[in-house]
């Protein structure tokens, strides 16, 4: 007889849409310094879908890796990863790192990509806070975009969910996100295929039939049925 394996808890996936993160991304004030490296930061985190420590531990060396297009992103088992870079956060990196040598905050290529207002390496919390920050700010925009609880692997699970929308596949985003299995990237499909079906509920312009099938009300048919079954 075999053990019935335990049944394990679906972990539930926070996202928000583009819309979402459009608004958050509007939020910080680019006419300070502090509001532009916010803005850097917050967009670094969802082109990458990067974990937060990978965020912190990013290095300007670490940005266009060898001369790439890409970011090298240090992940869990010390694996590393390179996440290709779109244009516009490649520019908007790269006036951010000028401003910041020009602020005498950054120095070497080993420096961190982000530093804090003390000019120390950006903790975790640190950029929870940022995050939290925005968010809040956003969310009392239009709460119907941001979701209650967004800290910093929501940018992750959204970066994901819009790449999957997208049309790019399981095992690309899998290497984007730097998972060691497509298994547990699936995790996305599962909720983009019951986000679809709600959206299709929705719109459904399909009346439901509730009057008895004819083949319901056929006796001898009925008995045929019953007899396939036993």
């Amino acid at each position: 007889m075999q053990i019935p394996k335990k049944k394990v808890e679906q972990k539930v996936v926070d996202y928000i849409t583009l819309d979402g993160i459009k608004l958050i991304l509007n939020q910080p004030n680019i006419t300070t310094n502090l509001g532009r490296k916010h803005l850097v930061i917050l967009s670094f985190m969802y082109a990458t879908g990067a974990r937060v420590q990978e965020v912190v531990d990013a290095t300007i060396e670490d940005f266009k890796y060898n001369n790439s297009l890409s970011v090298k992103l240090i992940g869990k088992g010390n694996k590393a990863r390179l996440v290709p870079l779109e244009s516009e956060i490649i520019m908007m990196l790269e006036k951010y790192i000028q401003n910041e040598k020009r602020n005498r905050l950054l120095y070497n290529v080993s420096d961190p990509l982000f530093l804090n207002k003390s000019g120390k390496k950006l903790t975790r919390q640190g950029i929870s806070y940022i995050v939290k920050k925005y968010a809040t700010m956003a969310r009392d925009t239009n709460n119907a975009l941001i979701p209650k609880n967004v800290h910093p692997h929501t940018f992750r699970h959204s970066r994901a969910m819009a790449l999957l929308e997208s049309g790019i596949e399981l095992i690309y985003i899998r290497d984007f996100l730097g998972h060691y299995s497509v298994t547990t990237t699936e995790i996305y499909a599962r909720v983009n295929n019951e986000s679809t079906r709600q959206a299709l509920l929705k719109v459904s312009s399909q009346p439901v039939n509730t009057e008895v099938p004819v083949w319901n009300q056929d006796k001898n048919l009925l008995e045929f049925l019953k007899g396939l079954s036993k």
